[in-house]
């Protein structure tokens, strides 16, 4: 993480009190490496980042907060503490993927239903660097991972009041479109190779 990317996210809170969390820019350290898909995961962290959470934090709310790269105030993730770490049993496959593979997008989710006039939103100023995968096989298991977490999530997303209330006219079609690119692109390259 950059040094200056605490200060923006003060800097965010301060300016604008109904943020109660925030996401900023994430880009891989490692995209210069000797792979294709390193640079593939860079464009794809870039893209979703930039396109996604700026139209999204400008339509008044992020939908989507990434572990990687998220800031939550102290008394929201206090409030959320109680059922985000609850360790229960998931008595369907459903479940498991959405709270153990899309943690992140879990924590998105009860922020959202808590959260009555407060927003999620996204600094594009707050940069942090993360390692891509270095082989194609780690990179289809993430993929593999992110797109069961992600589908659930968005499924999870359209199905809950609370969440549909703060679902804006571009976010949603717009993640899904995004997916399904991703995907055909990663498909595409597997048949190649």
């Amino acid at each position: 993480m950059l040094l200056d990317t605490i200060r923006v996210f003060v800097d965010r809170f301060t300016l604008n009190p109904r943020i109660k969390s925030a996401s900023g820019l994430i880009a891989c350290r490692n995209s210069h490496g000797h792979s294709w898909w390193q640079a593939f995961q860079d464009g794809d962290y870039l893209f979703s980042m930039i396109i996604h959470r700026s139209s999204e934090a400008y339509l008044g709310n992020v939908t989507y907060l990434p572990g990687a790269l998220t800031i939550v105030e102290y008394s929201l993730f206090k409030r959320l503490s109680v059922e985000y770490f609850h360790q229960r049993e998931t008595d369907s496959s459903y479940e498991f993927c959405r709270q153990k593979l899309g943690e992140d997008r879990y924590l998105t989710h009860l922020a959202m239903e808590v959260l009555q006039g407060w927003q999620l939103g996204f600094d594009c100023n707050a940069i942090c660097k993360t390692d891509a995968p270095k082989s194609f096989y780690n990179l289809l298991r993430q993929r593999r991972r992110w797109n069961l977490g992600g589908t659930t999530s968005d499924i999870y997303m359209i199905t809950a009041w609370g969440s549909v209330k703060k679902i804006f006219f571009f976010g949603t079609p717009f993640k899904f479109q995004n997916k399904f690119l991703v995907s055909k692109t990663i498909i595409f390259f597997v048949e190649i190779v």
